[in-house]
């Protein structure tokens, strides 16, 4: 019996589940949005599992407004990818190479998180029980446009009690984060918008 030259796992839908979040920023200020547990006193970047039958980029600006009370939309962005491109634009060879390539303005996912969550949710009882459990966090970047000086303009009615919102300079938010793989996260996206947005990425920092 053949099988694959790489190295593969196979994880059954009861031993994983998706979450998307963003990186909220703020260009006009040149800030980033954090959300303090305060519970734990961590300071976090916002996001949330996907629910059945929707899309990871929903999911990421339906947790962010659930979670801050922002009403944000994804911020196009110029990365790299191996996502081929759009149908009628390269998709269709199937010999298209899988390498990475710059692409404008697009709105995928810039990072995925992958959590090994085998201690905190599988069970032993069950045919996968010595399986291994994960999360997968898709990354966006995403944008508010409104006024951060007074409060969000657009606050939603059932934003989550259990954080405090703030806004940071680049930098300040980076320090705030307070888990390593949070500010690997957001250095990544902030080199993105500062390559995108030159123009929209001001000398005076908010700190």
């Amino acid at each position: 019996m053949s099988t694959s030259a790489l190295p593969t796992t196979l994880y059954p839908a009861s031993h994983f589940v998706e979450s998307a979040g963003c990186i909220i920023f703020h260009l006009a200020s040149a800030q980033i949005c954090l959300i303090r547990h305060l519970e734990r006193d961590h300071w976090l970047l916002p996001k949330g599992r996907r629910n059945l039958h929707e899309s990871r980029p929903t999911a990421s600006l339906r947790e962010v407004q659930e979670e801050t009370g922002y009403a944000c939309r994804l911020l196009p962005i110029t990365m790299r990818t191996r996502c081929p491109p759009a149908v009628g634009l390269g998709a269709d060879d199937p010999n298209y190479p899988d390498l990475p390539r710059d692409e404008r303005e697009i709105t995928e996912p810039f990072m995925l998180m992958v959590r090994d969550t085998t201690t905190a949710t599988c069970t032993k009882d069950d045919v996968f029980g010595d399986a291994k459990s994960v999360k997968l966090i898709w990354w966006y970047v995403a944008t508010y446009e409104g006024n951060i000086e007074h409060g969000p303009e657009n606050r939603a009615p059932k934003a989550e009690e259990w954080g405090e919102v703030a806004w940071f300079g680049y930098q300040a938010a980076i320090e705030k984060l307070s888990f390593e793989t949070d500010r690997e996260v957001t250095r990544s996206a902030i080199d993105i918008v500062k390559l995108t947005y030159p123009a929209g990425d001001p000398e005076k920092e908010v700190l």
